[in-house]
């Protein structure tokens, strides 16, 4: 679920900037929203209820998520620098005051880990925009693999365990992501009149995501480290890679792509609740 980076005016007019700091500072990759909430749909189909644990740790992500925003506009727009550093001093202290309760009421001290673990993955990406930019793809993977760490960790907020399902809940939105990831990839490449050699590598790389990843759903499946549904999830989307693949489909229209994606991890949401659905 990428987007495109547009050029900005290199004058705003003053309407511009007004309508600008009006608003808080949030990301502009849409993308990346779906990568943060469907870890945590994940854990907490599995762990079966949404209680208070649940939604602290989702606001505590949804703020340490968006901190990334003012600070970084904090650097790049020196004379707007009161206004980004207060957005993310509230961001910041939303997180501290979600986070609290979780740590000292609930005793959720495995967070901590957890958290670390997947900000040392994400983090690199999405505080470099020469790793944005120019390793866009990659980039991506790592910051779904990163992100989707929050999947276990709305588990263990919700149950207080730490186990076999809580190390399985990680796959399904990283695989998700990541075929996400390769098709959008693709259709702009055709969209762009991409070199053969280009859409060929990429064509290969859709192929082996495939192939990698219904061995890996049937494998964890069968093992139950999945639940028996979890195959029923990917097939939407694996349907539609697998038809994009075939037909040479490119994107049209980027905010038409962008809605479809959208839609399709709706989907995909929806069928991990009935996947993870007590029987």
């Amino acid at each position: 679920m990428t987007t495109t980076h547009l050029q900005a005016p290199l004058a705003p007019g003053p309407s511009v900037v007004r309508r600008s700091l009006a608003a808080p500072p949030l990301p502009r990759e849409h993308g990346v929203w779906a990568w943060l909430l469907l870890p945590l749909v994940a854990g907490g189909a599995a762990a079966g209820n949404a209680d208070a644990p649940l939604l602290l740790l989702a606001v505590t992500a949804l703020a340490g998520f968006v901190l990334r925003t003012p600070l970084e506009m904090a650097l790049r727009r020196p004379a707007q620098r009161r206004f980004y550093v207060t957005w993310g001093g509230l961001y910041a202290m939303t997180a501290v005051l979600t986070l609290t309760p979780l740590l000292l009421y609930y005793h959720r001290w495995g967070l901590l880990p957890l958290g670390a673990m997947g900000a040392a993955i994400a983090l690199p990406v999405l505080l470099s925009r020469s790793l944005r930019y120019r390793w866009r793809a990659q980039g991506e993977l790592l910051v779904v693999a990163g992100l989707s760490i929050l999947a276990p960790a709305a588990y263990y907020a919700t149950t207080g365990d730490l186990d076999r399902q809580a190390a399985g809940l990680w796959l399904p939105p990283a695989l998700y992501g990541a075929g996400s990831i390769f098709y959008v990839r693709m259709l702009f490449q055709r969209r762009r009149h991409s070199a053969p050699r280009e859409m060929s590598g990429t064509r290969q790389a859709v192929a082996l995501y495939l192939a990698a990843l219904w061995i890996t759903i049937g494998t964890s499946a069968l093992s139950e480290l999945l639940p028996p549904l979890m195959p029923v999830a990917f097939l939407p989307a694996t349907l539609k890679i697998s038809l994009a693949l075939a037909r040479d489909t490119a994107a049209d229209n980027v905010r038409r792509t962008g809605v479809l994606e959208v839609l399709h991890a709706a989907l995909f949401a929806a069928l991990l609740v009935v996947a993870y659905a007590p029987e």
